[in-house]
């Protein structure tokens, strides 16, 4: 009966490491955290106005200058081109840099 109790309780013991493990682990199957923090990224090409004004530090203003751009100057191609957005040219490079943290391209 001891030994039905020690392997049940092993059994249950392994069973609940996976679990956890399988639960603390957020990246998908086959993805490095890079690959997983862009994905998580808005596409600053696809991005409408409503999501554009979530990205931290972008309020409607900045959305709507950017999709302008987009239309006048077809797709970004590099976060360079963000400075030259209007309400972009003034902000400090540590704001950029946290604007474009929250965006990828294509």
């Amino acid at each position: 009966m001891y030994k039905i109790i020690t392997l049940a309780f092993l059994g249950l013991f392994f069973a609940l490491t996976l679990f956890a493990s399988a639960a603390a682990s957020p990246l998908p199957a086959g993805k490095t955290l890079e690959e997983a923090e862009i994905d998580k990224a808005l596409d600053i090409n696809k991005a409408d106005i409503k999501e554009l004004v979530k990205v931290k530090g972008m309020d409607s203003t900045k959305a709507r200058a950017v999709i302008a751009y987009r239309k006048k100057h077809g797709a970004f191609k590099g976060f360079s081109e963000l400075s030259r957005v209007r309400g972009f040219e003034q902000l400090s490079p540590g704001q950029l840099k946290e604007i474009q943290d929250q965006l990828r391209i294509g």
